[in-house]
């Protein structure tokens, strides 16, 4: 008997719950049938106008609960006239979530583990899609691991020795690229090197010693190589040889020939130069000549330019078009998916942007003062940022930031928040939750397909991975 009033009270529970979201159960075949325009015909599990169905008011969102979260949390979205209809759906930018409960005026769900769910919830019941009006945020999980390197940490540790990752040694990596088969490229800047790492291996590319000269693999010559960008047309990898005042260019088999750059023989050389980004659309090369405190353009047919910044090596942090705004030693760049360039302006603390129409801004970060606040546009700081990258499909950028031993992500507002790192004056390293890691000089930064980070930990002589989830 108990379990037979229990089937009782469901039912009634249920015929109650469709007479409140009905509209006095009308009886319609297209939407036009209904007596309101907040309401819409619904047909059970085969939700299409034509068929026959009732009239079921429009749902609504609301609000929604936490406003940001990780995978596995529970989503509450409060509204009205929800009904646990077969065809009832969420999703949170278009990934579906799975539902836990339904009322009428709340759906609770577990948000999906994906890292694309930022943005607009919607509920769908029937043909009617209900949307937040403002937008859910992802908070990913952030695991950090020793991806390559070993040995002693601090500015005097570093060493040489390619063979399996858990057993190479780098000195102060500086640039990475990487390719279309998620080959990483090491610009190992006191080793003089390009390395490449590759199914757990580290080998050398190319370089061997201090120098300058052009040949196949060791033959060839770097001096303090920093900055590198893989070309995906071509598939040969640019470097920025800095102290040489050259762009490098090197093939797949490791044959090294120069590709633009002034030397250092000249009255107006490049002055250690450092990041580099290639336009993919454009085929423009753009580099950070640091200590003239400009950007360059290199087209490719390798005609020279100062893009933006001053062209008499004059430093400043003033924003302005082209030549009439300043730089104070831009260290990384990276291009969005529209051709806007950001730069790391490492000495002015802050993050640039410049558009296509060479418009100079600063996108995050107060140019001229320091600090590791998080937060939105210029009330976040920074200290001495150095290597960035764009991910073109959360459209978020993300940031070594050397002197806070951060890593950074800024999303396409401006809001910047710690992915990674603590504070770490003595060069502690440590592995682990993206809030216990420990980075020494974290310098430049590579995004795999997987929207994998790889960070060249400088300090510490290593290369680290950072996992999101």
């Amino acid at each position: 008997m108990k379990a037979r009033n229990s089937v009782l009270a469901s039912a009634l529970a249920s015929v109650l719950f469709w007479a409140f979201a009905c509209d006095s159960s009308t009886v319609c075949k297209a939407d036009a049938d209904c007596p309101a325009q907040s309401a819409f015909c619904y047909a059970g599990k085969n939700p299409k106008p034509g068929i026959g169905g009732v009239c079921v008011r429009t749902h609504t969102i609301h609000s929604f609960e936490p406003l940001e979260a990780p995978h596995g949390k529970k989503l509450y979205i409060r509204g009205s006239d929800f009904f646990p209809a077969p065809s009832l759906s969420v999703t949170l930018n278009g990934v579906p979530a799975e539902i836990f409960s339904v009322s009428s005026n709340e759906i609770v769900v577990y948000v999906p583990k994906n890292l694309n769910c930022s943005g607009p919830i919607e509920v769908t019941i029937g043909h009617r899609v209900a949307t937040s009006a403002t937008d859910f945020s992802y908070i990913p999980t952030v695991t950090v691991s020793t991806f390559a390197g070993d040995g002693p940490t601090g500015e005097e540790g570093g060493g040489f020795r390619d063979g399996p990752s858990e057993e190479a040694l780098f000195d102060e990596p500086w640039g990475l690229a990487i390719d279309l088969e998620d080959n990483l490229y090491v610009a190992d800047s006191l080793n003089d090197r390009i390395r490449k790492i590759s199914k757990g291996m580290v080998s050398t590319l190319a370089g061997k010693e201090p120098g300058y000269q052009n040949g196949q693999g060791t033959e060839a010559l770097f001096d303090y190589p920093t900055g590198i960008a893989f070309h995906p047309s071509s598939g040969n990898l640019f470097v920025v040889d800095s102290f040489n005042g050259y762009i490098r260019e090197i093939t797949p088999s490791g044959e090294v020939s120069t590709f633009a750059g002034e030397g250092q023989s000249c009255s107006a050389c490049w002055n250690e130069p450092s990041g580099i980004a290639i336009d993919p659309t454009s085929g423009n090369f753009y580099v950070a000549d640091s200590y003239n405190h400009r950007i360059i353009e290199i087209t490719p047919e390798k005609e020279v330019s100062t893009f933006a910044g001053s062209n008499s090596g004059n430093s400043g942090v003033a924003n302005g078009t082209g030549e009439f705004a300043r730089f104070n030693g831009p260290d990384g760049i990276a291009i969005d998916t529209k051709g806007n360039l950001y730069v790391s302006d490492y000495l002015n603390h802050c993050i640039r942007k410049i558009t296509p129409k060479k418009e100079v801004s600063a996108f995050a970060g107060k140019c001229g003062m320091h600090g590791n606040n998080d937060g939105l546009a210029n009330f976040a700081r920074f200290y001495y940022p150095a290597g960035i990258a764009f991910h073109p499909s959360s459209g978020n950028l993300y940031v070594s930031d050397f002197g806070n031993d951060l890593i950074r992500r800024i999303s396409p507002e401006g809001k910047v928040s710690t992915l990674a790192g603590t504070l770490n004056p003595y060069c502690a390293l440590n592995d682990g939750p993206g809030a216990q890691a420990q980075f020494c000089g974290p310098d430049g930064i590579a995004i795999d397909k997987e929207g994998n980070l790889y960070v060249a930990d400088a300090y510490h002589h290593r290369i680290r991975k950072i996992v999101l989830e």
